[in-house]
């Protein structure tokens, strides 16, 4: 907190002391205690993602060296190791990140085009589900509902030219790395340590 003399307000002007509330004073503490608490526990579960990384990445080059493999160099890294009595889980899910590339905004141009050659008697049910396939949430396209056009048993040029373009759009730039801990409870089931603060 600054100096209890003198405040800065959001525009960086002085604000003497005796115009500030005791209201204000109050969420000046409690936000900065609270701000230092969570950074520490920020960098607390930085260190312990860094730490179960690691320790996965050990415990995979010991497991192919255990049974005298050589590791595949595409391997992505899954793993799901428990200890002795099975009391604790740990796993690592590598996901790739699918996303589309230019080339699905051409694709959702001719489909739209293969909607229109069938206008005239257009399948109701077609044309929801190619609507529904480019409806984004929060400004991304949902991959599951794309995909779902692949199922279709469609062989009409238009629509094989679109599917073609959506497979040719897809790219997997990055992947994402999940780390999860599970302790077996009485009942025998495995239950996640949450280290999720929003779902707790």
């Amino acid at each position: 907190m600054k100096n209890q003399k003198e405040w800065k307000n959001h525009k960086g002007e002085v604000v003497p002391d005796k115009y500030v509330s005791g209201y204000d004073k109050k969420k000046e503490k409690s936000l900065a205690k609270i701000v230092k608490e969570a950074s520490a526990l920020n960098k607390r579960l930085n260190e312990l993602k860094t730490l179960m990384f690691a320790e996965a990445d050990a415990l995979n080059e010991l497991m192919y060296k255990a049974y005298h493999m050589e590791k595949p160099e595409d391997s992505k890294g899954n793993l799901t190791v428990y200890n002795f009595d099975k009391s604790i889980r740990f796993s690592i899910k590598v996901q790739d990140v699918i996303e589309f590339d230019d080339r699905i905004k051409m694709a959702q141009e001719k489909l739209n085009q293969f909607v229109e050659e069938k206008s005239a008697g257009a399948d109701g049910d077609l044309v929801m589900l190619v609507n529904n396939a480019f409806k984004t949430t929060k400004g991304r396209l949902d991959k599951s509902r794309i995909f779902s056009l692949f199922s279709l048993n469609i062989t009409k040029p238009t629509w094989v030219e679109a599917i073609n373009l959506i497979k040719e759009s897809i790219t997997t730039n990055h992947t994402r790395k999940y780390a999860s801990i599970a302790v077996r409870n009485d009942a025998g089931e495995y239950k996640d340590i949450n280290l999720n603060i929003s779902s707790l």
